[in-house]
C-alpha cells in the first residue's frame, strides 16, 4: 500500500488511565474510520491540567492485550508529546482524549483537566484535536470511577452512543483544514440516544470555592463541591445543554484569549 493509501491514524490518550473502559470504547468506534494508536497514563492522572513531568524519565510499556498502545508513566501531555514525536510511525491525523469519565465543562474544570491538556498538546503541534467526557450521575459516579468505568444497561448504550458521535466528529473533523490552536470540547450526557447530535455551545463559568476538606487536623483531602457559584450558565453553555439532556461541542479557540 503506497503512502496515499494509508489510513490516517487517530493518537488516542485520556486522563482515567489505561485501563478505562470509556478510552476503549472510543478506540472501537475511531478503528471505523482510523488507525488507533493509544499512548495513556499508567494510572489515573485526572486534574493534572497542562503538567509535563520535568524532572521523571518516561517509560513507555507496552500494552499486551492491545496492539499498538503504550502505557506510560506520565501525564496525559506527557503521553500525547511523546506519541506524536517518539513512538508513533507518522504524524497522527488527530488527537482524540477521552471519554473521560464525567463532564468537562465550565472554565475551572476546562483549564484544569487532564483530558482537555492533552488534547490541547495536539492542536499545539497543529494537528486536529478532540477532548470528549460523558456526565455520569453523581449517585453512582464512584463506583463507575472504582470499576474503570465497566457499565451495563442505559450507561453503557450512551457510552457506545458518544463514542460512535465523538468518532464520526473526527472523520469530518480531520479532512478539514486547521484554522488555529483549537481544542474540541465534546459532552455528552448520561442518557444518549440515537437522536442525539452535538450542538454548538458556550462554555459556561462555575466559581468552585474550596476544594479541600479537612479529614483529620491539619490534613485536608480534594473535595468536590456538592454546588458551585453559577457565573455564567443559561440554555446556550455547556452546562446549560447538559441540564436539558443535550450533548454539545464547545470550540475552545487558544489564539483568541488576548
Amino acid at each position: 500500500m503506497s503512502r496515499n493509501q494509508e489510513r490516517p491514524i487517530a493518537l488516542l490518550t485520556n486522563d482515567d488511565g489505561i485501563n478505562s473502559e470509556f478510552m476503549w470504547a472510543q478506540s472501537r468506534a475511531l478503528q471505523t474510520y482510523f488507525d488507533v494508536y493509544v499512548v495513556a497514563p499508567d494510572d489515573e492522572r485526572s486534574w493534572a491540567g497542562r503538567a509535563f513531568s520535568r524532572y521523571e524519565s518516561l517509560h513507555p510499556q507496552r500494552v499486551e492485550k492491545h496492539a499498538n498502545a503504550w502505557a506510560l508513566n506520565g501525564t496525559p501531555t506527557d503521553c500525547v508529546n511523546l506519541g506524536i514525536h517518539n513512538l508513533l510511525p507518522r504524524r497522527p491525523s488527530i488527537v482524540v482524549s477521552g471519554i473521560n469519565l464525567g463532564f468537562n465543562m465550565s472554565l475551572p474544570l476546562v483549564l484544569t483537566s487532564g483530558t482537555v491538556s492533552a488534547a490541547l498538546e495536539g492542536a499545539l503541534s497543529g494537528i486536529h484535536s478532540i477532548a470528549t467526557s460523558m456526565h455520569i450521575p453523581p449517585a453512582v459516579f464512584d463506583d463507575v470511577r472504582g470499576s474503570k468505568g465497566r457499565v451495563e444497561g442505559d450507561l453503557l448504550n450512551a457510552l457506545n452512543k458518544a463514542a460512535e458521535m465523538t468518532a464520526d466528529y473526527a472523520h469530518q473533523l480531520w479532512t478539514q483544514p486547521i484554522t488555529g490552536t483549537v481544542v474540541h470540547n465534546l459532552n455528552y450526557p448520561s442518557k444518549a440516544t440515537t437522536q442525539s447530535e452535538l450542538l454548538s455551545a458556550k462554555l459556561s463559568n462555575l466559581r468552585l470555592n474550596g476544594l479541600y476538606a479537612e479529614t483529620e487536623r491539619d490534613t485536608f483531602q480534594f473535595r468536590f463541591p456538592d454546588s458551585a457559584e453559577r457565573r455564567f450558565v443559561d440554555e446556550t453553555t455547556d452546562l446549560g445543554l447538559l441540564e436539558q439532556g443535550r450533548a454539545s461541542v464547545t470550540l475552545l479557540n487558544f489564539d483568541r484569549l488576548g
